[in-house]
Order: structure tokens, then C-alpha cells, then sequence
């Protein structure tokens, strides 16, 4: 191959992805394809199984025309409508994007419902707007809005997972949109009747609000009517100080009794009784009767409900106080009567009266006043701190109370003409009965085809990560030499043949063993001899192979013609010196140099034109000993002497010079000595020396033998080689000015023929 056609090759080869690379992608990777695929497929049967189960309902609308209307009167209705025949296909657009527009989806979640339609349980932390947006976008998901082919009947269906809701839900869509259609189509009316909707909505929320903050400040001010409130806290505190007056007069005058009594001579056992005169007694106790019944009556209205300040409740109070006044004038003229301790009508006439008794009644009588003023005392301390939170809290209520007034007549006011509003709408809508509903919301059933969108997202995402993985696997993760295309396009070097990777041919005749340990040998087809067994992948082998001159032999082949591309390039360069010098060498280890050296060495000695020498200087990885009739092989010297070449003959026109010990000198003798074993290389008649060199590595012979070959064959195995490898390896053998070609061995062709082929 000349330089210009390695140019283009390398241009072909840098030129882009063509349609045999996709094909090799696919083929190359279709394992791994199909598996991401069967994984996206088993999605989909998950999803199918364990997805809810959702239900639809479906209802049909019928469009009969559409009705613009600008502010123009009723009178001139026949004019703007504008029938919908079956090339409306703007029309019909128009009412589908009113459909499935958010905004009607959020009409519909707010009028139904959001936590009904998301079938959750409001509380105190959500957040409702998030919410709402949450159930508008979910009835906007579960709603599909299509066109019954050409016709101008809307199919409207709605899934959800609530079979007890879809029907439902999907009533209050058409309801929404019938409106939303009135408001869109239906000119000022529409637009008034949408403001005052809104307005109406806002004022409520608005009025609700004012009466759950008045409800709060009355609670916080513990009352319910201010008026109410504050005359009760007026009679109350009234009554308490009146209550409060009597109590410390009564209390005064037991204290001034008890005073009187304690001051009494204490040595005097008994009051005589009958000293003071009878009539006496009984004024005092009529006086006592007296102003115990005006106590009574006084009682008695008060707790029938009439206010202390009454003028009736009042004139008792003074009765009580002139009796009260009389009784004591009588206690001061016979302070003996509030020693006696008399209780009304029928007392006082024991004949005596125990002084200490007495003295303790009047004590105890004490103690229940006392007591009777500290009750009283307190509540009226109680009302009195009422009565001034009241009056601190009263301008805050009132203020509310005034707004949740005006508020309500304004809610009153935009109701009145909300109606006004939707009367006329209603009218407009009886004359532009544009909408038929052909089909109610029918009964919810289940949906057959369960999550649709997710199911295809599934298979398609296993099938197209199964892609992406080939196609990242083969561009960028592997970074293998896999194509012949790929050694004179990407590597800008000659391919001198490409051997396919195939079954190895089994021989006729049971196969030969050899202990392990022994020599790895294999029968001469011809005379029996035994040949050494070469592969280059291990040390030696237990089981023999066909021998690489039989026809049977697997790479047979491809080994003519690899010697055909050999002879021909010599012939086309005029190399016709002899014997021509051949290296055969491998990239990397287990490449199948050692097979390929063997091979060609094989099939030019098939020639018949001359003499080919074979020599192992794998010592590295510990070729197989070669035998002839039992004998081991022979060294290099004694192969280039006339007298001695027969030890090294293993088949006609063959022979060969290997072994471990002995390639170990050849390798190290070889680059020290081979200008001196030139001459000798002319002059033992061999028309070809094939060396069977180890893999170039940068402390290797092989580079250092490579300028002085006639032509050095790389051995790369396909899929396993790396390219950077390749490159060096060309790299070390540029800078021996070696005459480098590559074998690309062990190749898979992926691609069926039928689609293409690759030469």
C-alpha cells in the first residue's frame, strides 16, 4: 500500500461515525443492548403491577358555533356568530387550549376542592396555596382533551384514582369551562360577570376573616356585647357598695355591742330582765322585726331583677336606715337592750341572759359580717379590673365591628349585582346555546392501560441506556484495536492481513499427549516427523494441534495468504537478495505471534522454490523444546552449515532453530553478533529466515533487530490490544527506520453480510 492510499484511509478513518460503525456498535454490543432492554422491559411489567389502578370517565362535547362578541347589543347576536363547520380547526384549537389551560384546572381544584382531589387531610401547617397548585396540576395530568375526527365533538376524559370522585371532578371541569367560555366568547357581560365572581369571592373571604378577628377580641375581652356589658359592671359595682355601706354600718354597730358588753361589770352573773319594763322590749324587738323584713323585701327585688338604683329598691334602703337610726336612739337610752341579744318579736323574756353568751354571739356575728364585706369587697376589686380592660379593649371592638359591617354591605352590594350580572349572562347564554353536552360524565371505569407515559419511558430508557452504553462502551471506555479499518484509518500504519478468529480444526486421528513436563509435539503429515508446537500464547501444550502445512489446519488459508501479501510486496519493491529476513513479533503478550511465525514460515517452505529457516528466540516465556526423530533440536550454527542444517530440518524445505536455552543465547547474542552472522545468513542458501521475536517492549531485542529486517510483522490481537499500545510500539520500531506492516489477528466480523461487508 502506498503513502496516498494510507491518506485516505486515515482520512476515512478520522472522517466521523458512518453507518457500518453503527452497525458494529449494535452487533459488537447487542448482548448488552438486549440486557438494558429486557431491564426496561421488566420496568414496565413492575409499573404495570404495582402502579395504582386508575379510573376514568368520559363526556362529550358538542361545539356549535362560537360567539364573539365586542360590546355590541343583543339585538345584533346573528351577526357575530361564527359557526364551527369541520375545517374549524382553529376554532376547535381555541376551545381545547381553554380545556387544558392551568387556569381552569386551578378553577376547578379551588371550587372542588384541593384535598379532596389530592385525598389528603387538611392541617394546620399546610400550606393551602401550595397545595391548590399541587391539585390543579394533577387534574391537569389526568385530563385528556381530543377531537372525534373531524367532526366538531370534543371527547373530554379525566383518570383518577378515586372511583367515588372522577365523575364528579370531571362535572365540575365542564361546569368551569362552560363559564370560563361565557367569560372568553362572551364580551363585556363576561368579563363584568368574571371581575364581580372574583370580587364577590374576595369580599367573602374578606367578611369572614373580620368576623373570626371580632370573635377573637371579644373572647380576649371576655364579653359579647359591649352595651350589655358595661350596664351590667354599672349595677354591679352599685350593688356592691351599696351591700358594702350596710355591711360596715352592721358591722360597726356589732363592734360598738361588743364593746359595750366586754365593758359591762364581768363579776355580774345575770341580767335582771324584768327591771326593764316589758313595753320597752317589745318596741325593741318590733324595731328588729321591722328592719328585717325591710331587708327581706329589699332581697326579694333585687333578685327579682330590679336595679339597685330603682327608686323602690332606694326608699326601702332609707326604711332600712331610719329603722336602724330608731334602734339605735333605743339602744342608747336602755343601753341594757344590746346586752340582751334580742332577735325579734318574742325574745327578751327569759328572766336572765348570760353576759359571756351574748358576748360571743355578737363575736360570731362579727365574723360573718367580716367575712360578708371581704367577699363583697373582692368582687367588686373584680368587676372594677373588668370594667377598665373593657374600656381599654371597647375602641378596638367597635372598630372591628364597624369593619365587619362595612365589609358585609359591601359583600351585600357586589352579590345584588352579581346576579344582575349572571341574569344577563344567563339570557346571552340561552340565545348562544353554542355548547351541547352530547354525552354526561359517565359512570367511572377502570383504565386498561396503566401509566402509559411511565411504561413507554421505561422500554424506551432501557433501550436507549442499552445504546448509550454500547456506544460509550465502544468510542470512549474501550480503547482496543477491534477493526482492520481501525490500523491504517486511526493508527495511520499498513495492514498486511487481517486473520478472523476461528475454531480450530480438530485432526483425524486421536490427538497425541505428552506428560507434563515433556516435549509438546505434533506428527509430520508427510514423514512422521514431529514439529514444535508454537502459539504464542502459552509455554507449551498438552494437546496437539493439525500441524500449520496440513490443508486441514483451521488458519490454513490464511497463512497462503499471508505469504502471498509477503512475496508479493518483495516482488513489487525488488527485494530479490537472499535470504530475505522476516521478523514476526507481537505487540502485547498472547498476541498469536508465535503461530503466525510458524504459519508463514510453513507455507513458504510449501514453495518449492527454496529453503525457509525458522528461529524461536521466545525465551521469555519458555518456547516448547522442538525434537526430530527423538533428538532435540539443534543450535543456529549448526543450521547455517551445510553439514550439520539436517539436524534443523522438520519438514521439507523447513527448518527450524528453537528452544529454551538455546533462544535464550539467541537473544542475547543475536543484537551483539548479527552483522557477523550476515554473511552466513547469504551463505547457507536459505531463501527465507523467519524470526519469532518477543513482544516489543522498551528493554526488548526486538527493536534493536528490527532495521536490520526486510520486512517486520506486528501481530496485534483484536479486541484486546490497546491502540496506545500499538502506537508505541510503532513508535520504538519507526526509530529502527523498520519496515513495519501489521497482522491483526483473531478479528470478529459482528455484522451480517446481508447488511455489510468488510474486505
Amino acid at each position: 500500500m502506498n503513502d496516498k492510499q494510507r491518506t485516505q484511509n486515515l482520512h476515512y478513518g478520522g472522517g466521523g461515525i458512518s453507518l457500518p460503525d453503527i452497525y458494529y456498535v449494535l452487533f459488537r454490543h447487542k448482548w448488552a443492548i438486549l440486557f438494558f432492554t429486557m431491564l426496561g422491559f421488566i420496568g414496565v411489567g413492575i409499573i404495570h403491577y404495582t402502579a395504582p389502578t386508575d379510573y376514568v370517565s368520559e363526556a362529550q362535547l358538542f361545539i356549535k358555533f362560537v360567539r364573539e362578541s365586542g360590546g355590541a347589543s343583543v339585538n345584533t347576536v346573528d351577526s357575530q356568530l361564527k359557526p364551527v363547520d369541520a375545517n374549524g380547526e382553529s376554532i376547535i384549537a381555541n376551545e381545547m387550549a381553554i380545556l387544558t389551560s392551568y387556569d381552569l384546572a386551578l378553577q376547578v381544584a379551588t371550587n372542588f376542592g384541593p384535598n379532596r382531589i389530592l385525598g389528603r387531610k387538611s392541617t394546620s401547617n399546610d400550606n393551602q396555596n401550595q397545595i391548590a397548585i399541587a391539585a390543579a396540576n394533577q387534574v391537569r395530568e389526568g385530563l385528556t382533551v381530543d377531537r372525534l375526527g373531524k367532526s366538531t365533538v370534543l371527547r373530554i376524559i379525566f383518570a383518577h384514582s378515586d372511583p367515588e370522585l372522577v365523575q364528579k371532578i370531571l362535572t365540575e371541569i365542564i361546569d368551569d369551562y362552560e363559564k370560563k367560555h361565557l367569560r372568553v366568547h362572551g364580551g363585556d357581560s363576561g368579563v363584568i360577570y368574571a371581575a364581580n365572581v372574583e370580587e364577590t369571592a374576595g369580599l367573602r373571604a374578606e367578611w369572614i376573616q373580620a368576623e373570626d378577628d371580632l370573635r377573637k377580641a371579644k373572647a380576649d375581652a371576655h364579653v359579647t356585647d359591649i352595651g350589655e356589658s358595661k350596664r351590667y359592671y354599672e349595677l354591679t359595682l352599685f350593688k356592691d357598695s351599696q351591700d358594702l355601706k350596710v355591711a360596715k354600718a352592721e358591722l360597726a354597730d356589732h363592734k360598738e355591742a361588743l364593746a359595750t358588753l366586754k365593758g359591762m361589770n364581768t363579776n355580774s352573773s345575770t341580767t335582771n330582765v324584768a327591771e326593764i319594763p316589758q313595753e320597752t322590749i317589745d318596741q325593741y324587738n318590733d324595731t328588729i322585726d321591722l328592719i328585717s323584713s325591710l331587708k327581706k323585701a329589699y332581697d326579694k327585688m333585687r333578685d327579682d331583677g330590679m336595679p339597685a338604683h330603682n327608686k323602690l329598691c332606694l326608699e326601702k334602703l332609707d326604711q332600712v336606715a331610719k329603722a336602724k337610726e330608731a334602734k339605735k336612739k333605743m339602744e342608747q337610752d336602755e343601753p341594757r337592750l344590746a346586752k340582751l341579744n334580742l332577735t325579734g318579736k318574742g325574745s327578751g323574756k327569759e328572766a336572765n341572759v348570760s353576759l359571756a353568751v351574748q358576748i360571743s354571739d355578737e363575736e360570731t356575728e362579727i365574723g360573718k359580717i367580716e367575712k360578708k364585706i371581704k367577699y363583697t369587697q373582692a368582687e367588686f376589686d373584680e368587676i372594677t379590673a373588668a370594667s377598665a380592660a373593657l374600656d381599654v379593649a371597647e375602641a378596638h371592638i367597635l372598630d372591628l365591628e364597624f369593619k365587619e359591617k362595612q365589609v358585609q354591605e359591601n359583600y351585600t352590594s357586589f352579590m345584588a349585582k352579581l346576579n344582575e350580572t349572571k341574569i344577563e349572562l344567563d339570557r346571552m347564554a340561552l340565545l348562544n346555546a353554542n355548547i351541547a353536552t352530547t354525552q354526561q360524565p359517565s359512570p367511572p371505569a377502570m383504565e386498561r392501560t396503566k401509566n402509559p407515559k411511565r411504561m413507554a419511558m421505561s422500554a424506551l430508557g432501557g433501550i436507549l441506556l442499552g445504546l448509550a452504553w454500547a456506544f460509550l462502551s465502544e468510542f470512549y471506555l474501550d480503547h482496543t484495536v477491534k477493526r482492520p479499518k481501525e490500523i491504517e484509518g486511526d493508527l495511520g500504519m499498513r495492514l498486511f492481513l487481517s486473520i478472523p478468529r476461528v475454531k480450530r480444526k480438530k485432526p483425524n486421528q486421536k490427538a497425541l499427549r505428552e506428560p507434563k513436563g515433556e516435549a509438546a509435539v505434533q506428527p509430520d503429515a508427510a514423514n512422521g516427523t514431529l514439529l514444535p508446537v508454537v502459539n504464542g500464547t502459552t509455554g507449551g501444550m498438552d494437546e496437539l494441534d493439525v500441524a500449520p502445512w496440513d490443508p486441514n489446519h483451521s488458519l490454513y488459508e490464511y497463512y497462503e495468504a499471508l505469504r502471498d501479501r509477503l512475496i508479493s510486496y518483495f516482488d513489487v519493491n525488488n527485494l530479490t537478495h537472499k535470504p530475505k529476513l522476516v521478523a514476526v513479533t507481537g505487540a502485547s503478550k498472547g498476541s498469536g505471534a508465535s503461530s503466525t511465525a510458524v504459519g508463514l514460515a510453513a507455507s513458504l517452505s510449501q514453495t518449492g522454490e527454496g529453503k525457509v529457516l525458522l528461529i524461536d528466540m521466545n525465551y521469555e516465556n519458555g518456547g516448547a523444546q522442538s525434537f526430530y526423530q527423538g533428538k532435540p533440536g539443534c543450535e543456529l550454527d549448526a543450521a547455517l552449515t551445510d553439514s550439520t542444517r539436517e539436524t534443523a530440518l522438520v519438514q521439507d524445505n523447513l527448518y527450524v532453530v528453537s528452544g529454551p536455552a538455546n533462544g535464550d543465547k539467541l537473544a542475547r547474542m543475536l543484537p551483539k553478533k548479527f552483522a557477523t552472522l550476515v554473511p552466513k545468513f547469504e551463505a547457507s542458501k536459505y531463501d527465507y529466515i523467519i524470526f519469532d521475536m518477543p513482544p516489543i517492549s522498551r528493554t526488548g531485542v526486538t527493536q534493536r533487530l528490527a532495521g536490520f529486517m526486510d520486512m517486520m510483522l506486528v501481530v496485534v490481537e483484536a479486541e484486546k490490544t490497546s491502540r496506545d499500545v500499538v502506537r508505541q510500539a510503532n513508535s520504538l520500531l519507526m526509530e529502527s527506520k523498520a519496515k513495519v506492516s501489521v497482522v491483526l489477528n483473531k478479528t470478529r466480523n459482528y455484522i451480517p453480510a446481508r447488511l455489510h461487508q468488510e474486505f
